[in-house]
């Protein structure tokens, strides 16, 4: 935990694990950190409070792959959302995992919305979106990012349930792209530039910009 400007430590846990963990992203959801281990395909849970280790099984039929799944933090602190894309049905299931259990929160046919996209936007006509894997969720999953294979980033509103392409990356630049969700104020507000002598001189002297 930072406080005053210096890292102490929070609290400390150990536990036996079968196989070494990869990579993960974890979650914080009020005083538990979730992450989930794909080779055993359940959810490890470290209580904060009680410095104790827990798993949580999936949801059945779900099977956890790091581009296919997705976890987010519920809007309340008391809950965990698993979202998951089904790549054979089309579809992107929305689950919610409170107490002891999962609800089926909401099911989305990918399939149509690609249709709808397409309708809509005629630079698609010809590319591949039919498989899309998840790049980011929005907080109490109101939106997702997901990215094609084609190098499309589509932006889907869950409420609205429509999907909208916001960027289409080049061959050489779709391995090296993150996406970061925030909110912000918008349109955006800059500050006023300051009547800096060096800086007009180096923009041809005219004080113009």
């Amino acid at each position: 935990m930072l406080q005053g400007g210096v890292w102490c430590m929070h609290t400390s846990a150990t536990t036996q694990l079968p196989h070494t963990l990869p990579a993960l992203k974890a979650v914080l959801v009020d005083d538990k950190i979730y992450m989930a281990d794909v080779l055993s395909n359940d959810i490890i849970v470290l209580d904060l409070a009680t410095s104790s280790f827990s798993r949580i099984l999936l949801p059945q039929g779900v099977k956890y792959h790091t581009l296919h799944t997705i976890l987010s933090p519920a809007d309340d602190a008391s809950g965990l959302y698993l979202i998951h894309v089904h790549v054979k049905e089309h579809q992107l299931c929305i689950w919610l995992h409170k107490g002891d259990n999962w609800l089926l929160v909401d099911t989305l046919c990918l399939h149509q919305m690609w249709a709808n996209l397409r309708m809509r936007d005629h630079t698609l006509e010809d590319e591949d979106i039919s498989y899309a894997y998840i790049s980011q969720v929005g907080d109490n999953v109101q939106f997702v990012f997901l990215k094609t294979m084609c190098g499309c980033i589509l932006y889907l509103d869950v409420t609205s349930r429509t999907l909208h392409k916001v960027h289409g990356m080049t061959e050489k630049d779709r391995h090296f792209s993150a996406i970061y969700p925030f909110m912000m104020i918008w349109p955006p507000i800059f500050p006023a530039l300051k009547d800096d002598q060096a800086r007009t001189g180096e923009l041809g002297g005219n004080g113009s910009t």
